[in-house]
């Protein structure tokens, strides 16, 4: 589950959390979220504070392993240069001028 959430290096591994870089105890609690066994995980600002490859690989991974292990990811963040790597089922945007808009994969609004 570590390197599912951008963890695979030595260093990430072998050290405890409160050593890690901010970026790197997002992807240690995210990856104790895919080993809890919880049906629903939520996450909020996901992958925000990483930089945008690595956030578009864990995006990726959690993909598959939502597809997988049929889970339900609840994915709040500010950046949607993640949705073609995460390709949800329902996208929900709430617009600066307050309108929200809800868009299904399927096409149905």
């Amino acid at each position: 589950m570590l390197s599912k959430a951008g963890l695979s290096d030595v260093f990430s591994i072998l050290n405890q959390p409160d050593r890690l870089s901010e970026g790197q105890r997002y992807r240690y609690r995210l990856a104790r979220a895919l080993i809890s066994g919880a049906k629903v995980i939520f996450a909020d600002e996901f992958c925000s504070n990483l930089d945008r490859i690595t956030a578009a690989v864990i995006a990726h991974n959690i993909r598959r392993f939502a597809r997988r292990s049929r889970r339900t990811f609840i994915l709040a963040s500010s950046h949607d240069d993640l949705l073609c790597d995460l390709l949800p089922d329902v996208v929900v945007i709430k617009h600066l001028t307050g309108k929200t808009e809800v868009i299904y994969r399927d096409g149905r609004r």
